[in-house]
Protein backbone atom coordinates (compact mmCIF):
# COMPACT_ATOMS: atom_id res chain seq x y z
CA UNK A 1 0.00 0.00 0.00
CA UNK A 2 1.40 3.30 -1.05
CA UNK A 3 1.35 6.63 0.68
CA UNK A 4 -1.14 8.36 -1.41
CA UNK A 5 -3.71 5.02 -0.50
CA UNK A 6 -3.04 4.92 3.01
CA UNK A 7 -4.12 8.99 3.45
CA UNK A 8 -6.96 8.12 1.38
CA UNK A 9 -8.35 5.43 3.87
CA UNK A 10 -7.46 7.14 7.13
CA UNK A 11 -9.69 10.08 5.51
CA UNK A 12 -12.54 7.66 4.34
CA UNK A 13 -12.71 5.42 7.41
CA UNK A 14 -13.64 7.73 10.49
CA UNK A 15 -13.26 5.00 13.34
CA UNK A 16 -9.99 3.76 11.92
CA UNK A 17 -7.33 4.03 14.33
CA UNK A 18 -3.64 4.42 13.61
CA UNK A 19 -2.90 0.72 15.36
CA UNK A 20 -5.47 -0.85 13.33
CA UNK A 21 -4.20 1.11 10.05
CA UNK A 22 -0.68 -0.34 11.19
CA UNK A 23 -1.95 -4.17 11.25
CA UNK A 24 -3.23 -3.56 7.59
CA UNK A 25 -0.45 -1.56 5.80
CA UNK A 26 2.09 -3.50 7.85
CA UNK A 27 3.94 0.10 9.21
CA UNK A 28 4.34 0.90 11.95
CA UNK A 29 3.01 3.64 14.24
CA UNK A 30 5.52 6.34 13.82
CA UNK A 31 5.58 5.87 10.19
CA UNK A 32 2.23 6.57 9.97
CA UNK A 33 2.40 9.69 11.75
CA UNK A 34 5.16 10.42 9.36
CA UNK A 35 2.99 9.46 6.27
CA UNK A 36 -0.49 10.89 7.65
CA UNK A 37 1.02 14.41 9.36
CA UNK A 38 4.33 15.41 7.65
CA UNK A 39 6.33 17.59 9.24
CA UNK A 40 4.72 17.02 12.84
CA UNK A 41 7.70 14.66 14.35
CA UNK A 42 10.20 17.90 13.64
CA UNK A 43 7.73 19.88 15.15
CA UNK A 44 7.57 17.69 18.19
CA UNK A 45 11.09 17.74 18.73
CA UNK A 46 11.38 20.40 19.44
CA UNK A 47 8.32 20.32 21.71
CA UNK A 48 8.99 20.06 25.87
CA UNK A 49 5.87 18.19 25.70
CA UNK A 50 6.83 14.92 23.24
CA UNK A 51 5.08 12.49 25.33
CA UNK A 52 1.74 13.62 23.57
CA UNK A 53 2.74 11.97 20.07
CA UNK A 54 2.79 8.48 21.66
CA UNK A 55 -0.75 8.93 22.38
CA UNK A 56 -2.33 9.63 19.20
CA UNK A 57 -4.82 7.00 18.40
CA UNK A 58 -7.71 7.90 16.68
CA UNK A 59 -8.25 10.85 13.21
CA UNK A 60 -9.90 12.88 15.85
CA UNK A 61 -6.32 13.60 17.67
CA UNK A 62 -4.55 13.33 14.58
CA UNK A 63 -7.10 16.24 13.55
CA UNK A 64 -6.42 18.66 16.86
CA UNK A 65 -3.19 18.73 16.21
CA UNK A 66 -3.91 20.72 12.60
Amino acid sequence: MNDHEIRKMFDTEPNLTLGRLAMITGKTVQELKAILMPGFNAHCLNNANITTVSHLATKAEAKMLD
